[in-house]
């Protein structure tokens, strides 16, 4: 059942149709608490308004599911996005460590080091972009 409520969140959200797919992806994570798509996905759609509900979510898809970059980057945004700089800071600087290359995840650690008067620091992270500037 979880698997149903979960993709047709998925279709909803697609149509554009957030509550309706909000819903589905909540009984999706009843179902199966351990389905870290869901969890995923149901912290990206509440996200954009509420980066604050979406934290426990990204947390529970990334804790799922450590080795998806793409679930602790989440995490650490919207911990950013709900004002918990520390909590970011350290979701970043874990995923930094285990992914050097991500870039992304540099910019906004360096953003929050900067928000923190840690300037210095926040300077030598975006000298060590791995990939070349977009042109």
């Amino acid at each position: 059942m979880a698997s149903i409520s979960f993709n047709l969140g998925l279709l909803l959200a697609e149509l554009g149709r957030p509550e309706e797919a909000e819903r589905q992806l909540r009984a999706a994570l009843e179902d199966d608490s351990r389905m870290a798509p869901a969890a995923y996905n149901l912290a990206v759609l509440v996200g954009a308004q509420r980066p604050a509900e979406a934290v426990p979510l990204a947390r529970r898809a990334a804790e799922l599911r450590p080795e998806d970059v793409r679930y602790v980057w989440t995490l650490g945004l919207f911990q950013a996005q709900s004002g918990d700089y520390r909590g970011a800071a350290e979701t970043l600087e874990g995923l930094l460590r285990a992914h050097p290359e991500h870039d992304d995840a540099r910019r906004l650690l360096a953003e929050i080091y900067a928000r923190q008067g840690r300037t210095a620091e926040a300077g030598a992270l975006l000298l060590k972009r791995t990939s070349p500037p977009a042109p």
